[in-house]
């Protein structure tokens, strides 16, 4: 597997231990979304809210261009990356969670483990068509606040953790694998997925 990380934000030695990093994401088969400040809410359209940051334009258009001259890669979303690939996917974000900043307990395919967890944004599939999104993974505590840009309450079934897009070959994972230990049974886990999704990807 031949990953190119969007951006230098992060190094993924130990999410994905047997890939070949690349320099270039023409040389890749999968590209990768790292972490970093809040995706502009006018890509989903809504305003900004007070507890959203200042969006990076530079970055935002930077990343869009990626994503759309690469549709046939495999993407892997982390944390902003994963709330990135959500509104590329056609979603939305939820601007304002709380208690998303520790430890939490998450079930991955119905499997407990835990996650580390440091965002104050969320992803929200829930207005796309059922058959272009699977959500494969849900803390077990949730948020008591879930504001819009315009600070109002959203509902939302579950405090989403782990999504794949189908259209796009697209898996988005809210937490932080990257900052974890190599035995962590997440993140082995995680890993697990990466590669039946990259095998189905490419057979």
């Amino acid at each position: 597997m031949k990953v190119f990380i969007v951006g230098n934000y992060g190094d993924l030695g130990n999410f994905l231990p047997n890939s070949t990093f690349v320099n270039n994401p023409e040389e890749a088969d999968v590209l990768v979304f790292m972490g970093g400040t809040d995706v502009s809410s006018i890509l989903y359209g809504e305003r900004r809210g007070k507890f959203t940051q200042r969006p990076d334009i530079d970055r935002d258009l930077y990343e869009i261009g990626l994503f759309l001259q690469y549709p046939k890669k495999m993407k892997i979303g982390i944390c902003r990356g994963s709330q990135f690939l959500t509104v590329m996917n056609g979603g939305k974000l939820i601007q304002n969670v709380n208690s998303h900043t520790q430890n939490h307990k998450v079930l991955l395919n119905d499997k407990e483990y835990v996650t580390n967890s440091t965002h104050h944004q969320m992803m929200y599939p829930y207005d796309l068509n059922d058959k272009d999104y699977n959500v494969i993974g849900y803390l077990e505590n949730r948020s008591n606040t879930y504001t819009n840009g315009e600070g109002l309450e959203i509902e939302t079934p579950v405090d989403v953790e782990v999504v794949l897009y189908n259209k796009t070959n697209s898996v988005a994972i809210q937490g932080h694998p990257e900052w974890m230990d190599v035995k962590d049974t997440y993140l082995q886990a995680l890993n697990n997925l990466i590669v039946e999704l990259y095998g189905n990807h490419t057979s």
